[in-house]
């Protein structure tokens, strides 16, 4: 796999450039490859202390400090000085870990690598003087946060500035409802220095419209020299002794991640590096189940990101067991026909606020299927859940979701979001989407005809043409409702009679699933008018430039920024449902276009998130990303595009 690599000195600004390290357990150590934080989320040792949520930020900063003929050379920078300072940094490298170079003078090049353990809070830093004929000393100043993650400057509510350093490691225990922080360094001194420093300020978050400045704690100084090709470790952790040394712990962690290339066996560095990033977000829930945290680094995991991401992040990459484990977690939490849209965050009980995340569960169970050919866990386990769910849409559950009797779906009220576009600030619906959205009436034919094809295979025939006859209806329904013969193309909500007839890709659904819903000359113009109002070099619009309520910038504070999440904000994810619709429905040009399309997408893996795919992207040129700088959906869906792709190509 050929590395990501940056020169410093081609940057325009290396505080826009993000890396991420994550530990399989829904913490990380993230920052910009400049080492200056500009979100609150930032950090060495961000860990998830009731496994994968309740995160926090527990080590902030490791600052360095080399010292070599009386010169000394800060190699970190901070929000509160001037710029960012100067840190050094002449490369960064993003392999299987991101990977920093640093010369402050001829003769002195430091290499340094992060790395987070899986299945432990635990960050390595390591060190190594690549080249010199000197020696230097290096200084580490720990800064530390321990504070909820979504909590902004509350570092110094109930803080306890005792630290203990004892055979070569630095403990502290900084607020009482938190575990001990373990600072392992080899060979070094620690010299006690206990202040509070700051302010400290977070560029994106103000961008974000959140205002406020935080403390950190710094308990000392951490010394040891360093000579040429030299390396040390430094463990960060939340475990007092692993049960491996720090040289073991990188070993294991680096032969974990080429054993995921090998297994996935990837045709081009671009899809070995998504495959990389699609193991970041495959995480423990309980000791025994799998799920996938939907973005880093405010997402947890949520029912739809889930099952949308499921194909690319654990089937094209050849994660079965855990492609099992996931789908085994939400059949474990279905209630009255409903997967939970999300698990919150502080581990109260799930949220069941979705129509679409349920009936994405056909479809990735489905494609498990078809992946696995798993016939005992698909009979025994997911058919039940689908006879169950289709049971509970038929006579109704939660939020007014039914099947109404033209055999579509209608769901929710005036206050309620249910869909994938479900920004809501305090009482206002930003894109009310209630009735039957044309993307639902897609998934629900879809889960008809999936579950019609298990019955038949398992000699359940009376269901089978029940749900075929069904599905009939359902056709027929959607052909006469949806379609906009004056667009040539689908509306997108119908409620209560009245049709939207705004532009929005939601449409796809009905071309790009396993069971298209209209004919070729229908598919043609609706992606005609996709390709022409929707689709840019960094996913798809989410609602037309010509429509009033367009908004082509996301930012500001929330009522802003949400105004614009579903209005005009470009999607990566949807990139795949448009490629499929194209590779199902388009002609020669039309593919060899959308294939041009996906490699100059690929191109953003060297931007924002860099080895990653970004949540989101302002709806008009130049496209800047936004949102969370690593999603699972984006990942995943690239990643499906490219193993078509490469398969085509192959």
């Amino acid at each position: 796999m050929k590395e990501i690599r940056i020169a410093a000195s081609e940057v325009s600004n290396i505080t826009s450039l993000e890396w991420l390290e994550t530990n399989g357990l829904g913490g990380w150590a993230m920052s910009t490859i400049s080492g200056l934080n500009t979100r609150m989320y930032h950090g060495l040792l961000v860990a998830a202390t009731r496994v994968p949520v309740e995160r926090h930020v527990m080590v902030s900063h490791l600052d360095e400090t080399i010292e070599s003929d009386d010169q000394c050379y800060e190699l970190f920078s901070h929000g509160f000085q001037e710029g960012f300072g100067k840190c050094h940094l002449v490369s960064f490298e993003k392999g299987l870990f991101p990977t920093f170079i640093y010369s402050p003078k001829e003769g002195i090049k430091l290499e340094k690598t992060v790395v987070a353990i899986n299945g432990e809070n635990t960050t390595l830093v390591r060190y190594r003087l690549l080249d010199g004929s000197f020696p230097i000393t290096l200084k580490l100043r720990p800064l530390i946060a321990a504070r909820y993650y979504h909590d902004y400057g509350t570092s110094l509510e109930g803080f306890a500035e005792e630290c203990h350093y004892e055979g070569e490691t630095l403990s502290l225990k900084p607020k009482q409802e938190l575990p001990t922080i373990y600072i392992s360094v080899p060979s070094s001194s620690f010299e006690e220095d206990i202040q509070w420093l700051g302010n400290f300020s977070y560029a994106v978050e103000k961008y974000r419209g959140i205002e406020g400045e935080e403390k950190l704690f710094q308990p000392g100084i951490l010394t040891l020299t360093l000579r040429p090709e030299d390396s040390i470790t430094v463990v960060l952790s939340l475990t007092r002794q692993s049960s491996k040394g720090a040289d073991e712990l990188l070993k294991m962690e680096t032969k974990r991640r080429e054993k995921l290339l090998e297994l996935a066996e990837p045709k081009s560095d671009d899809e070995a590096k998504l495959l990389l990033a699609a193991d970041q977000f495959i995480v423990q829930r309980q000791a025994d189940k799998r799920t996938i945290i939907a973005g880093y680094p405010w997402f947890t995991d949520w029912g739809r990101d889930t099952m949308i991401s499921l194909e690319g992040l654990c089937l094209v990459t050849r994660r079965y067991s855990e492609a099992r484990l996931i789908l085994q977690t939400f059949v474990d939490s279905l209630s009255q026909g409903m997967l939970p849209n999300r698990f919150p965050d502080q581990g109260e009980e799930p949220e069941y606020n979705t129509v679409d995340g349920t009936l994405w569960f056909f479809v990735a169970a489905q494609k498990y299927y078809e992946y696995t050919n798993d016939c005992e866990f698909v009979k025994e386990t997911i058919y039940p859940a689908f006879c169950e769910i289709i049971e509970w849409h038929e006579r109704g559950t939660r939020y007014s979701i039914k099947e109404d009797c033209d055999g579509l779906i209608s769901a929710g009220s005036p206050t309620d979001q249910l869909t994938w576009m479900d920004a809501k600030v305090d009482d206002w619906v930003v894109t009310p989407r209630h009735g039957k959205a044309v993307e639902i009436s897609a998934l629900w034919y879809n889960a008809l005809l999936i579950t019609a094809g298990l019955a038949k295979q398992f000699g359940d025939e009376e269901r089978a043409v029940s749900l075929e006859q069904k599905a009939a209806q359902t056709k027929e329904s959607f052909q006469s409702l949806f379609w906009n013969e004056e667009l040539g193309c689908c509306f997108d909500v119908i409620t209560e009679g009245e049709r939207d007839c705004q532009i929005r890709p939601n449409q796809l659904l009905a071309l790009s699933l396993p069971f298209p819903l209209l004919d070729e000359v229908k598919a043609k113009s609706l992606l005609q008018c996709v390709e022409e109002l929707l689709v840019t070099p960094r996913g798809l619009r989410s609602l037309s430039p010509e429509e009033a309520d367009y908004q082509a910038i996301y930012g500001g504070d929330r009522v802003t920024r949400d105004g614009a999440y579903h209005q005009g904000t470009v999607w990566s994810w949807l990139f795949g449902p448009y490629y499929f619709a194209v590779q199902k429905f388009g002609d020669r040009t039309s593919k060899e276009e959308a294939n041009s399309m996906l490699e100059k997408f690929l191109n953003h893996l060297n931007e924002s998130g860099v080895g990653s795919v970004s949540e989101i992207f302002d709806g008009q040129e130049p496209f800047f990303s936004r949102g969370c700088p690593a999603q699972a959906w984006g990942v995943a869906e690239l990643l499906r595009c490219l193993r078509a792709a490469n398969k085509q190509s192959h």
